[in-house]
């Protein structure tokens, strides 16, 4: 199949303004009369009825009539040249006057750099004009510190708000904030600052930024990028049909920033969808073209169904943009997106819900920038796929809800705390969606248990040390909470590369967050956990410090919420491990492995029948009762899962494939993402139909 290239239209960006305003919010529509309805006015004698209600309208006298004629502002302030904004929209700067303008209730905000923001309401009468006037007070020099950079000339942002070129006096915020300074032709540089920092003596952040003595001096480096510079096209790979598989490759390059975009597959198994990236040289600092490519499954026909473009604005991969990220299908032929876009002053993340078979496309613009720091931490989908949820990262976590069907999007829950001792704490949905839970660990504080509908946030076990792995069951009735019981024998092990903690016992809680059970295992600590598919109980890895950061194993145990245990694995292995990240279907089993001096062995859990099953090698996606294995020689034999042991019932036909890994399995379809040794630096997809 040749190549195809798409060819990326550069975007055309508006010229910045210079001026300074609150943080950038999306642009407002503005007002618009309704259309005329002339129906009624068709039938014999309605002159007279269409020139009175005329009349009526202009003069306002006709109710709702009046209120759509549109009002005028003229705005003055004393210094000219403050930025206008009506309702947080900004419409121009002063000295002006604005027409059409909708009546009602209005407020009015002007900015100035080096002066106190000014504010007022206005009530704009149908049809009349107004005049606000303001002399904006200069700020003390104790309020303001001064933003250096070199070269100067750069562009000023705190928090996403644009605040001037540098070298601009800017006030200083109440709490910490994100300051960015960018300029064209050059890297950004983007940090964390505190009041604190700037008002202390002088201190050096890093190379690029220093802060101290109400100065900052930020230094950039020639880089950057250009919003209007074009990008190279992308080629579309060669895809191989036959009748068992899809081969997708060779895939000659891997995404600049290092982002998982791994294939994924429609809910109707009939497409493949992928980011393809063009090849670059020089990523730091540029761009390089992106496309989304969907692969018919029953055809073998590929088309690129959205370009955009990838890009590094800053130093570090922190002021990364993705050109395109895929967050997940939502129908058969429906996949969300995102991907970015240059706002009137910075970049901005939107979300694009595309339809492959009919080309429409939804966007949700302005989702949120990283000009003021914030980052995607993780996504998922409400249940019924009609909501899509963000976790962004700041100085603390917070969760947007989109809502696909209207396009709007909110924050729906703020101010989860950090550690930098710990890092994030628990953001783990439920499986509908609508709850999370949070909480730190080790702290002694509890677990907050918050419903994303209403904002209620519950906190539980207060006074017991909450671990982070809290997961929920699988029919989201249940919270597995690992907890350390005050005086218990928990500990936290700070061995490479990860802190290991061990557990006194889990405490089950409802989804509204009710204390019901608690499983306990005496004598021995637990350290990993997983609830059986069927959620009627835990499978548990237990160990005792064994000094020197080394951990013994103590056995592995079924935990049922009926109160009853069974030992599954036995302490005298050497270790033992659950296998947590398999691709699994609709399937009642738990598989974990253990090791002594002479090898592996693995093994599956089924705790509907309670029979524990020895698999002849390690497994690597299973559907139902039927798991796929990799051999020694690393092909994929299938294994028949009963209660009375595991039988081989076949081979997966040659991968062609010297190193590969699982990406999706769905029972029938395996999805494999590997390299042939001859061609180590080209990536190749293979789409194998399985027979149950």
């Amino acid at each position: 199949m040749a190549l195809t290239h798409i060819a990326l239209r550069p975007r055309t960006v508006r010229k910045q303004r210079k001026a300074g305003g609150p943080a950038h919010m999306p642009p407002r529509r503005g007002w618009e009369p309704p259309p005329a309805d002339t129906s009624r006015l068709k039938a014999p004698g309605s002159l007279l009825i269409t020139v009175l209600v005329l009349v009526l309208a202009v003069t306002g006298l006709l109710p709702g009539c009046g209120r759509n004629v549109p009002a005028k502002l003229l705005v003055e302030s004393e210094p000219k040249g403050a930025v206008v904004f009506l309702d947080g929209t900004e419409i121009g700067t002063t000295p002006a006057t604005f027409e059409s303008l909708k009546p009602g209730r209005r407020r009015v905000t002007l900015t100035y750099p080096g002066y106190r923001e000014w504010s007022t309401e206005v009530e704009l009468l149908p049809g009349k004009e107004h005049k606000v006037s303001a002399n904006l007070s200069p700020l003390p020099p104790e309020a303001v510190f001064e933003v250096r950079s070199e070269p100067a000339g750069a562009d000023v942002f705190i928090d996403g708000r644009y605040c001037g070129q540098t070298p601009v006096k800017v006030e200083i915020p109440q709490s910490a904030f994100c300051l960015t300074v960018e300029k064209p032709g050059y890297l950004w540089v983007q940090e964390f600052v505190s009041p604190q920092d700037i008002r202390s003596a002088p201190r050096s952040y890093s190379a690029l930024l220093r802060v101290g003595g109400l100065a900052v001096d930020a230094y950039l480096l020639p880089g950057g990028f250009n919003p209007e510079e074009s990008v190279g096209p992308v080629a579309v790979p060669e895809v191989t049909l036959s009748r068992d598989r899809v081969v997708i490759g060779p895939l000659q390059t891997e995404s600049p920033l290092q982002i998982p975009n791994v294939p994924r597959i429609s809910p109707g198994r009939d497409y493949l969808a992928m980011v393809i990236t063009a090849p670059s040289a020089k990523w730091l600092g540029g761009r390089w073209g992106e496309a989304l490519v969907v692969f018919d499954l029953s055809t073998g026909e590929s088309k690129a169904v959205y370009s955009s473009s990838g890009a590094v604005l800053g130093e570090s991969q922190r002021l990364a943009l993705p050109g395109i990220r895929i967050l997940g299908f939502t129908g058969r032929s429906e996949i969300v997106v995102l991907t970015w876009s240059q706002g009137k002053y910075v970049p901005e993340f939107e979300v694009r819900v595309l339809d492959i078979e009919t080309g429409s496309e939804r966007r949700i613009p302005g989702v949120f920038s990283p000009a003021d720091g914030r980052q995607l931490c993780s996504w998922w989908f409400s249940r019924d796929k009609n909501t899509l949820f963000l976790e962004l990262y700041r100085f603390s976590n917070e969760v947007i809800a989109v809502d696909l069907a209207s396009g709007s999007a909110k924050t729906v829950y703020s101010g989860v705390p950090q550690s930098p001792a710990y890092g994030y704490p628990v953001i783990a949905p439920s499986p509908e969606g609508w709850r999370i839970l949070w909480g730190m660990k080790l702290d002694g504080a509890g677990l907050h248990v918050v419903d994303l509908r209403n904002g209620a946030d519950k906190r539980v076990l207060p006074g017991e040390t909450v671990f982070s792995e809290a997961i929920w069951s699988p029919d989201g009735r249940w919270i597995a909470v690992p907890v350390g019981k005050p005086g218990g024998r928990w500990k936290s092990l700070h061995s490479y590369p990860e802190t290991v903690l061990l557990a006194d016992a889990v405490v089950i809680l409802s989804s509204s967050g009710e204390r019901e059970t608690e499983l306990v295992l005496p004598g021995k600590l637990i350290t990993d956990l997983v609830w059986l598919p069927d959620s009627s109980g835990i499978v548990a890895k237990t160990a005792i410090d064994a000094g020197e950061w080394n951990l013994a194993h103590t056995g592995t145990y079924a935990l049922m919420l009926d109160g009853s245990t069974r030992e599954l694995l036995s302490g005298d292995v050497q270790g033992a491990t659950l296998l947590t990240d398999l691709a699994q279907v609709d399937t009642d089993w738990v598989f974990f492995s253990s090791w002594k001096e002479n090898g592996e062995e693995h093994w599956a859990f089924n705790g509907k029948n309670d029979s524990l099953v020895k698999l002849p090698a390690k497994p690597v996606a299973v559907a139902g009762d039927v798991a796929l294995v990799r051999s020694a020689d690393y092909l994929i034999e299938k294994v028949s899962l009963t209660r009375d042991g595991a039988t081989k019932v076949g081979t997966v036909p040659s991968l062609t494939l010297q190193w590969w890994d699982v990406v999706e399995f769905t029972g029938d379809l395996l999805i494999i993402d590997g390299e042939r040794e001859e061609e180590r630096s080209a990536r190749f997809v293979t789409v194998i139909k399985v027979q149950r």
